[in-house]
C-alpha cells in the first residue's frame, strides 16, 4: 500500500460534492491525524493533477443511546478534505457519478 491511499481514505459522492464537481471541488474522506500539506501532496500524486488550495473538515463523533444490549455506543469522528483544482482539471470518478 502506498503512502498516498493510506491519507485519502475514499472519495465522497453526496449531492453537494457532486454538483461542486463541476466547479472544480472534490470531496474526499482523509485520515484524521494528516495535514493540508500532506492531503495535497496524496491528491497530485494518485490523480495527476495540480491542487490549488485545500480546506478541512472534522465532524465530531456522537453518541448514539439504546443501542444492542441497551449500551451507549460512540461513533468516530471523520475528517473530510475539500480540494479545490487547477482550472480546467478534473478527477474521473466524480465524472462517472454525474451520471
Amino acid at each position: 500500500m502506498s503512502i498516498n491511499s493510506d491519507i485519502i481514505l475514499k472519495p465522497i459522492f453526496t449531492e453537494k460534492s457532486i454538483r461542486d464537481a463541476g466547479l472544480g471541488k472534490f470531496t474526499f474522506l482523509v485520515r484524521n491525524n494528516v495535514n493540508k500539506s500532506q492531503i495535497k501532496a496524496a491528491i497530485e500524486g494518485l490523480y495527476k493533477v495540480n491542487v490549488i488550495a485545500v480546506a478541512t473538515n472534522i465532524t465530531k463523533g456522537s453518541i448514539v443511546k439504546a443501542t444492542r444490549k441497551g449500551r451507549n455506543v460512540k461513533t468516530f469522528k471523520d475528517k473530510k478534505a475539500r480540494v479545490t483544482l487547477k482550472k480546467g482539471q478534473r478527477i474521473e470518478i466524480f465524472e462517472d457519478k454525474k451520471e
